[in-house]
């Protein structure tokens, strides 16, 4: 006698894909049509069968369900009567078991992979530990509670076996839905061709099922775009109504995915049928989920963009691109996850392998991790900006990109230099676009002829003028003689001036320093050139060294503004 298959109902339909793709080669799944009028028919032993102290699997609600399953899907019914616990023997036994087991296949809720896989069941009831359910059948003379019992047999020890109970009432259910077959209003071939042991109307049905709903849903949604235009120009508005589509593809697979959990009883298909629809539908929403999260986060970032660029911040929106790919990549991960979840996939050893990895590609990029950090401070603390003319190190010019690995600087010469972004935050950065005001700080040397009276009208005049001066910051203007150089007499003046921008204030400082210019000439003096005095014949002379005379140059050259005497 063999044991039977304890597989997992996310398994099943795996083989039953692996199947057909092979074209029959293969382990071949768990069938859940039973073939009501076939003979017993002895099951070949198969390799994957799990091992377990029972011969017949029964040590776990688990195994005890996939093992008759597993005997009744072969048309072993003697064998599938190991499971049930009555007191009915030969061939009324073998009908008990056919009738549950077509029952089961046509009603039982599609969900194998939430029972029990411990000895001790599930122990939803702690008052009665020895009972596990399976689920509860609908039926016209009220639900049915599918369970199993534990007990003791003399030869296998503790085993789940059907409970009688529930046994009682399969002769009425088995009318009931017998009485509903679907199959039994359909033509022949679709009933007596089968894929796997599956009626071919059913495969039928799955496969086709989907294409159908999404066909309905296009529909949905151009029903939808109608009546949106239609009150769209009602309300005489002549341009198109903001959205084109009413139900985006994310939503259109929610609600075939909830169509399909809706229709999956009422198809009347088999038990196998059911799971992989449950599955299928279960991994569409998912996805649909998983997708419409994704497109909400891009959404997100899009209004979060906006409201920095009328901020003028347009350097985080690339710490923003980062942070939407991360929720991005969480969101996939979290889909992932669910759906390994389904189909009863440990996913553990491969998050440990991910950390060792994770850890390998961190110490492998620890300078793009420096730049990403690096860049990641720049923005937050708006060190530098787009637009911003600074100067670090010998670079200096104007910030076009700020990237999170490095940022790009246009320089007066037009080209570009990328800085990365983990040396630039360890640098001593002057911006010059951060001033509230420029400094106007231009030193006067006046010629040594201007005589102490020019001095003061020229001081009066210069300090009159920043006066009247609308862009000069009242208060921080200051014209002082501060030096009796050896080449001028020099005059500083300071002066704060407010303007937009670097080429605005190249504007004020131009006018400026035309209006100082007049002031000097006015009164009589002028800008100081460096120069010698000669004296010829107890004469002065001053010639400029720029165009010295002959005789001059024959001998050694004197030092500036030296007296010489000759003759």
């Amino acid at each position: 006698m063999e044991k039977p298959h304890s597989r997992s109902a996310r398994l099943w339909v795996l083989g039953a894909l692996i199947g057909i793709a092979a074209g029959g080669a293969g382990p071949a799944p768990v069938r859940s049509q039973v073939p009501l009028l076939s003979g017993n028919t002895q099951p070949q032993p198969s390799p994957a069968v799990e091992k377990a102290s029972d011969p017949l699997g029964r040590s776990t609600p688990r195994t005890a369900v996939f093992g008759f399953l597993d005997a009744a899907h072969k048309g072993n019914f003697q064998l599938a009567t190991e499971y049930l616990q009555t007191h009915l023997r030969g061939t009324d036994a073998e009908t008990l078991a056919q009738q549950f087991a077509l029952v089961l296949d046509k009603r039982l809720p599609a969900r194998l992979n939430q029972l029990s896989e411990s000895p001790e069941g599930s122990l939803l009831d702690p008052l009665n530990p020895n009972r596990d359910v399976v689920g509860t059948i609908a039926t016209d003379n009220g639900d049915i509670e599918i369970a199993l019992t534990r007990v003791d047999d003399h030869k296998a020890g503790k085993i789940w076996l059907f409970s009688a109970d529930t046994l009682t009432s399969i002769p009425a259910a088995f009318e009931e839905v017998n009485a509903n077959e679907l199959g039994k209003r359909l033509p022949h071939f679709l009933v007596a061709n089968r894929i796997v042991q599956i009626p071919l109307f059913e495969w039928i049905i799955v496969l086709a099922g989907f294409p159908v709903l999404y066909g309905l849903s296009f529909l949905l949604n151009r029903g939808y775009r109608l009546i949106v235009r239609l009150v769209w120009r009602r309300k005489g508005r002549l341009d198109q109504p903001p959205s084109s589509e009413v139900l985006s593809h994310p939503l259109r697979l929610i609600l075939i995915g909830i169509a399909m959990f809706s229709m999956r009883t009422e198809a009347g298909l088999s038990l196998l049928a059911r799971q992989f629809w449950t599955d299928i539908a279960t991994i569409v929403l998912l996805g649909a989920f998983t997708w419409l999260l994704i497109r909400l986060n891009a959404r997100a970032e899009r209004l979060v963009q906006r409201q920095l660029r009328r901020r003028k911040l347009e350097g985080t929106t690339s710490i923003l691109r980062l942070g939407r790919r991360v929720a991005d990549l969480l969101i996939i991960f979290a889909g992932v996850l669910s759906i390994l979840f389904l189909f009863g996939i440990n996913p553990t050893p491969a998050l440990a392998g991910l950390g060792v990895g994770g850890i390998a590609v961190a110490l492998a990029a620890q300078k793009t991790l420096e730049n990403v950090i690096g860049g990641a401070s720049i923005i937050l603390d708006q060190a530098v900006k787009v637009g911003d003319s600074l100067k670090f190190g010998t670079v200096q010019g104007t910030v076009e990109e700020i990237g999170l690995r490095s940022t790009v600087v246009r320089t007066p010469d037009r080209t570009l230099v990328s800085v990365p972004n983990g040396q630039l935050a360890n640098m001593n950065i002057e911006a010059f676009s951060a001033r509230d005001k420029f400094w106007f700080h231009p030193t006067l040397n006046l010629a040594h002829g201007t005589t102490a009276r020019q001095m003061e009208l020229i001081l009066n005049r210069i300090q009159a003028f920043l006066n009247d001066r609308q862009e000069v910051e009242r208060g921080s203007f200051r014209v002082r003689f501060t030096a009796l150089g050896a080449y001028s007499l020099d005059v500083e003046v300071f002066a704060y001036v407010n303007a937009t921008g670097w080429e605005g204030f190249l504007v004020i400082q131009q006018q400026l320093l035309l209006g100082v210019m007049h002031i000097i000439e006015e009164a009589g003096s002028r800008i100081a050139l460096p120069s010698q005095v000669i004296i010829q014949g107890g004469a002065l002379a001053a010639e400029s060294t720029a165009n010295p005379p002959a005789q001059v140059l024959e001998r050694p050259e004197p030092r500036p503004n030296q007296v010489e005497t000759v003759g």
